[in-house]
């Protein structure tokens, strides 16, 4: 492994990799939220066509570069089941962050989710027993009261919206009606910010994980395979679920309520039923694939089709774009480089796509929590320096036993290869 100290080639690599991870995150972001809030695109139904897609474009992309025999020894059994838990903990990370960006505001969103610090030294301390300075711990308090005045500033917002439609109501009826929306929303205002918090834990562990597999001796993979490898296993993950939906669907073995998935295929399903009571499964299943990409009468719900049709094909782009550039960042920085870039990316890339694209304005609360969070992520990387510096710059415990590791794995191969070698030519 090399052990030299990074140059400035490695730092402008670096500063690239952050530039476009930030913007394509503008774009991403501004995607998302669209399917979730005006398509209403279920949190699994998004990550499983994700997924699929960054797939898809990971593959052809590797099989351009690099040929087919580097897809032969990506899928090899032994690496992915290394990979089984960095798919599993993408996964939930995913659907526990659109979860959260489904139900509260953007700016709330991001502002929510750049407690990764906090995150990363309760990980830390919890799964790797690292120690942290005093002075690391209090970096911690701006960064949490930031996301605090950001959330009371949202829902202070959100309290006097319905009190100035409890002022206009006149009948009981109505005002026990404008009571239960208002709970409703509060409790799907609550929901949002525990699944943005859940989603912040999922992803630096995500990143610890995926670190380990950069930081390895053995088998390790380069940005673009381990977004590959990462999402096959995702798929693998996620497909048994859409199996039984759509058996459940087809079948009719139970009634649940209208989501996205049964509103696309409700009428599949009908055909479903009807060509296969006739006993012709083949024109059944023929008669599914032409419902979902079929035409149809009403000129709305064609061009609708087609939106969402183009929105998710864009989805997957941006995600795969997004992701190999976060994987990129990632095997070029240390993890507590990691962990502040992605905080600032988060902060930068939100507050852009609210004023950019939604033109709407940041509260004064906001601006505020958002300044607060950004100051305690720089105290955060100045007094984490205090980890002692090497040839792989500022680094956690487990990274540089990680690092001081390889080498000796890697010369107990070597002795071990020499003396089979040395046996071999003895008569």
């Amino acid at each position: 492994m090399d052990t030299r100290p990074k140059g400035s080639g490695h730092r402008f690599r670096a500063a690239g990799a952050f530039v476009v991870w930030t913007v394509i995150s503008v774009l991403h972001l501004y995607v998302t939220r669209e399917l979730l809030a005006r398509f209403f695109v279920s949190e699994v139904l998004l990550t499983f066509i994700q997924t699929l897609l960054s797939a898809i474009y990971g593959i052809i992309l590797l099989r351009f570069v690099r040929g087919a025999d580097s897809l032969r020894k990506l899928f090899r059994k032994k690496l992915l089941v290394k990979l089984l838990p960095v798919a599993a903990v993408a996964v939930f990370r995913d659907v526990s962050k659109f979860g959260g960006l489904a139900r509260i505001s953007v700016n709330l969103t991001v502002t929510i989710r750049s407690l990764s610090p906090v995150a990363s030294v309760v990980l830390q301390k919890l799964f790797w027993g690292e120690d942290f300075p005093l002075e690391t711990v209090i970096t911690l308090i701006p960064i949490v009261g930031g996301v605090s005045l950001a959330s009371a500033g949202d829902l202070l917002e959100a309290s006097a919206a319905s009190m100035e439609r409890l002022q206009d109501v006149q009948s009981e009826p109505a005002l026990h009606s404008l009571l239960g929306q208002g709970l409703g929303d509060l409790s799907r205002f609550l929901v949002g910010c525990l699944s943005c918090i859940f989603s912040v834990f999922l992803g630096v562990g995500h990143s610890m994980l995926t670190k380990r597999q950069f930081a390895g001796a053995q088998d390790r993979l380069d940005p673009l395979s381990m977004q590959i490898a990462q999402s096959v296993l995702s798929l693998a993950f996620l497909a048994p679920y859409f199996g039984l939906r759509f058996f459940v669907g087809c079948f009719g073995v139970s009634r649940g309520k209208n989501t996205f998935v049964q509103i696309l295929t409700g009428r599949a399903v009908r055909l479903f039923q009807e060509c296969t009571a006739s006993g012709s499964r083949f024109r059944a299943s023929k008669m599914v694939l032409q419902s979902l990409v079929g035409a149809s009468g009403d000129p709305e719900i064609i061009q609708r089709r087609k939106s969402l049709f183009c929105m998710l094909a864009l989805k997957g782009l941006v995600n795969f774009v997004q992701s190999l550039f976060s994987l990129i960042s990632l095997n070029e920085l240390n993890n507590v480089s990691f962990t502040i870039a992605s905080s600032m990316r988060r902060m930068i890339s939100g507050m852009i796509t609210v004023v950019l694209f939604y033109r709407a304005s940041v509260s004064s609360y906001g601006i505020l929590g958002i300044a607060m969070s950004i100051a305690g992520c720089v105290l955060y990387e100045r007094t984490s320096s205090l980890g002692h510096r090497n040839p792989w710059g500022k680094t956690l415990k487990w990274e540089r036993d990680t690092h001081e590791r390889a080498p000796e794995r890697s010369s107990r191969v070597c002795e071990t290869h020499q003396v089979s070698i040395s046996d071999k030519s003895l008569p």
